[in-house]
């Protein structure tokens, strides 16, 4: 089946899925089915106290195991969601700061610190050292990133960058992973003003939390968790396509999202009242 006529179908039927109950409730990822998910088969497991504060994760492609960040802790765990446990863990770094995110590619980690700095952690058996390479730009707030493969790069998406939040939008920069060097301008912006139209939210903060690539769909899906709880899709330059609610019930401080290779989607949440959690949503064609 043509690869366009299953994305445009999928975008279809999230919208159905999204759209008001006709109660008044806000719409939820949980409020029915969408093309390849299902939440009769979603599951949500909670974590060990030593992630309560996940705040980013990445699909290792190693049974149901991902490698996850844990805010105030330069500290990389590796949880078996299968066995909902922490399999191991290592530090790269001292406590205190403010790790928001994580990626990969083959031989290392690369961990976002919210001031723009980007960890270089190699992984378990290599010699490497850690790098660390530091943004110059100024005034800004990151809690998310997420891997473009096809151009080796790592791109940044702004909580809050006030210097270069012209009008109602949210600015994204790059780390290039052969220059290692960061853009000095933002490689395109987020539409915060269309994020609103959608969502009939004109308080709505669009702010980026967490982000990932569907690996099928290759589409950006971006987390948001404060000043309103949602999800957002978008093509790989940026043009938002669709935005959405997240029910608070069950996510009640979204933080982290990562893809396995099949499409199944995983969306993590800070431990507040309760522990920390992640929900799985199996993907099927």
């Amino acid at each position: 089946m043509n690869r366009g006529f299953i994305s445009s179908a999928l975008m279809i039927l999230l919208i159905s899925l999204f759209a008001c109950n006709g109660q008044g409730h806000k719409p939820s990822i949980l409020s029915g089915a969408m093309s390849g998910y299902s939440n009769e088969l979603r599951e949500r497991k909670f974590l060990k106290d030593e992630v309560k504060e996940i705040s980013g994760m990445v699909f290792l492609n190693d049974g149901l195991k991902m490698a996850s960040v844990n805010d105030e802790e330069a500290r990389i765990f590796i949880i078996d969601y299968a066995n909902k446990d922490t399999t191991t863990s290592f530090t790269f770094g001292e406590k205190g700061g403010d790790f928001e995110d994580i990626v990969m590619d083959e031989k290392y980690y690369y961990v976002l610190e919210s001031r723009g700095r980007i960890y270089k952690v190699p992984k378990p058996g290599s010699t490497d050292s850690i790098e660390i390479f530091k943004m110059a730009l100024k005034n800004a707030d990151f809690e998310a990133m997420y891997m473009d493969s096809a151009k080796n790069r790592i791109m940044m998406l702004c909580k809050s960058c006030p210097d270069y939040e012209k009008g109602k939008t949210k600015p994204v920069f790059s780390f290039d992973l052969a220059t290692k060097e960061f853009s000095s301008e933002p490689i395109f912006t987020i539409d915060v003003a269309k994020v609103r139209r959608l969502l009939k939210s004109p308080n709505f903060g669009a702010k980026p939390s967490a982000a990932a690539v569907h690996p099928i769909l290759k589409k950006v899906f971006i987390v948001c968790s404060q000043d309103g709880k949602g999800l957002l899709i978008c093509s790989l330059e940026g043009n938002i396509e669709h935005a959405v609610f997240l029910d608070e019930s069950l996510f009640p401080q979204p933080e982290g999202i990562t893809f396995a290779p099949n499409g199944d989607l995983y969306i993590s949440n800070e431990g507040l009242y309760q522990p920390g959690s992640i929900i799985r949503y199996p993907y099927r064609k």
